[in-house]
């Protein structure tokens, strides 16, 4: 019996996800162009995916791709806490958090805004300052906040 359940996330892009999981210390297999990755489970159990991400040496969580393009989470979530002693809705958090954050930058460079400040409060709400140049009588500034339930 298998014990992989499926997690949808609104996971679009590969490289802010990455940077995330490098952010939260997680080791990683990528698959290459031809061969996707094992995630190990329960009793040897497998599966295939893009991502790999090694939770504990008996168990992942794997990266998959869905039919409309994003990316969803599979792993062996009871196995996973278990082992971790961390419940798989926190663990999602924190992932998708970091997530956002990297993938907020990543789309705030892309339209032409500099990232002024990264502050990050205590209660582990991250807030992105971000500017444009503009004529001088239109000066942009925008902030993004991105929470986080602890």
């Amino acid at each position: 019996m298998s014990h992989f359940t499926n997690i949808d996330t609104k996971i679009t892009d590969l490289v802010c996800l990455k940077a995330a999981l490098e952010d939260l210390g997680l080791a990683f297999d990528e698959a290459t162009e031809n061969q996707l990755v094992y995630v190990k489970g329960w009793r040897g159990a497998q599966q295939q995916a893009e991502l790999s991400i090694h939770m504990t040496s008996h168990y992942d969580v794997g990266v998959r791709q869905n039919a409309d393009g994003t990316f969803g989470l599979v792993g062996d979530w009871w196995a996973i806490e278990e082992e971790t002693e961390e419940k798989q809705e926190v663990l999602q958090q924190r992932l998708l958090q970091r997530y956002a954050f990297h993938k907020a930058k990543s789309e705030a460079k892309k339209q032409g805004f500099t990232i002024d400040s990264e502050d990050v409060a205590q209660d582990g709400t991250i807030r992105l300052s971000v500017s444009r140049d503009a004529p001088a009588e239109v000066q942009v500034d925008t902030s993004v906040k991105l929470g986080v339930t602890r």
